[in-house]
């Protein structure tokens, strides 16, 4: 769940809940027996964010976020895992003429702590993520609009680390140069996507894309087909993911719901003006 609201035209705040659940599990002992224990594994996170706009056609945004990992129950003496972290983002956005729009930004994510599931134990990094992308938006006309879209993501954690005295901030820079590989590993831990995306009368979408990760690095490589409409205040968007090979991905559905209650306030002054 996500919201944000517009402090003015330069700036607005916004706020984000993010829960995950891995359903039930059921332990075993070595020998594959049910043990008296099971557990949901889950994981929720909250974000607070501020953003403001520096000219009519850049923006950055910083947020914060608190995160609570509770994947092992008290198995072993586990416990849950609690780190925090911030992110750093940007935008620019400029309009060419009739002819539409181009963009591109940039997203650090999560710059922070790193992670323990037990007393003492070896701290784990969260996965700080670098994300690149730009798109192009055409006027096909009055009501005809199409946009395409590239992203790039990278990583920035060790590719090997198994110390715990390597710092976040130390981690992040030696993710550029540490495969084993050389560089032509860490151009395979690059993640690569492509979307199209079609709007009619700014009322009915339909989209499609793609995302690429090399077989090394995950193996990830699916196509997404997805539509979406836009109704006065109310947005709904539906998505499908067609994975390769035996994924757990694979044959994914996804919704989102959306609400623009500055354009409720909008309709509601028009309806009085009239």
């Amino acid at each position: 769940m996500a919201g944000s609201y517009k402090l003015d035209k330069m700036q607005a705040l916004s706020m984000s809940i993010l829960y995950f659940s891995l359903g039930d599990i059921q332990y075993t002992d070595e020998r594959g027996d049910d043990l008296p224990l099971d557990h949901n594994p889950n994981e929720w996170a909250m974000d607070f964010a501020y953003s403001r706009k520096l000219s009519d056609v850049f923006a950055l945004g910083i947020s914060g976020r608190f995160i609570y990992s509770n994947l092992l129950g008290s198995i072993d003496e586990s416990k849950p895992g609690i780190a925090a972290a911030a992110d750093i983002s940007g935008m620019y956005q400029k309009s060419i003429s009739n002819i539409g729009d181009i963009s591109w930004g940039f997203n650090i994510s999560n710059i922070g702590s790193k992670i323990s599931y037990q007393d003492g134990g070896e701290k784990d990094f969260i996965p700080t993520n670098l994300r690149l992308g730009g798109g192009y938006n055409f006027n096909l006309n009055e009501y005809n609009k199409l946009g395409i879209y590239v992203d790039y993501n990278k990583l920035l954690v060790p590719t090997e680390d198994s110390s715990s005295s390597v710092s976040t901030v130390a981690g992040v820079f030696t993710s550029f140069s540490d495969a084993p590989g050389g560089f032509k590993e860490e151009i395979h831990e690059i993640i690569a996507s492509v979307g199209v995306e079609y709007w009619y009368d700014n009322q009915f979408a339909i989209r499609g894309g793609y995302f690429y990760e090399h077989e090394t690095k995950g193996n990830r490589k699916y196509f997404s087909l997805g539509v979406g409409l836009k109704l006065n205040v109310f947005g709904l968007d539906v998505s499908y993911l067609v994975a390769n090979g035996n994924s757990p991905l694979a044959n994914t559905l996804r919704f989102s719901l959306s609400f623009d209650f500055e354009g409720l306030k909008a309709e509601n002054k028009a309806a009085e003006n009239i």
